[in-house]
């Protein structure tokens, strides 16, 4: 965020304290995801760990530094409680349509360690715009075809971390993205 940026007075800020800047551990493109849909008291269905979060500001306070970030509303998961440090191992942010909670949405996926060694899950729903040359307009909506899906398993005896598998901290589960097999067109 630019250093003369003027702030939305309706927006809240919330402040974290960091010791160093989160690391990418993957970035994939094309995954297939299952999105929780949100609890619903009336009707007493959905998922009642999954929440909405407003949009906001994101402060994040390092040791020499701080930065500001606009975080758009979305929604989150959190999976894996542990007890012992009071909070989650994986936070899921799900920024995806309203109309997409509870459906299987194509997504990019980034999967980021907090220095606290928590696990942030940022899956952000994809689309292709089809246009018209002539118009210049989006004339369709596509889908990109999945490659990968996520799957949270407990741990095989000797695996270890790679590139597309990662270790929950805390736990004796990981997360792994699993390549989708390539369907056959007649």
């Amino acid at each position: 965020m630019e250093e003369n940026t003027v702030l939305d007075a309706t927006l809240e800020i919330k402040v974290i304290q960091c010791k160093k800047t989160p690391k990418l551990l993957a970035d994939f493109a094309d995954v297939l995801i299952s999105v929780p849909c949100p609890y619903d008291g009336v009707a007493n269905t959905g998922d009642k760990h999954m929440k909405f979060v407003p949009e906001h500001y994101l402060k994040i306070e390092y040791p020499n530094d701080s930065q500001m970030i606009e975080v758009p509303g979305h929604y989150v998961r959190h999976d894996f409680f542990l007890p012992e440090e009071k909070r989650s191992a994986i936070a899921r942010h799900f920024y995806v349509n309203k109309h997409s909670l509870g459906k299987k949405v194509v997504a990019s996926v980034q999967i980021l360690r907090n220095d606290n060694g928590s696990i942030a899950i940022n899956i952000i729903e994809t689309f292709i715009n089809v246009i018209n040359p002539a118009t210049n307009e989006i004339v369709d909506i596509k889908l990109p075809d999945p490659q990968f899906r996520i799957a949270m398993r407990p741990l095989k005896e000797g695996e270890v971390e790679s590139l597309k598998l990662f270790f929950v901290p805390g736990t004796k589960n990981c997360i792994e993205f699993v390549p989708l097999a390539k369907r056959v067109k007649d």
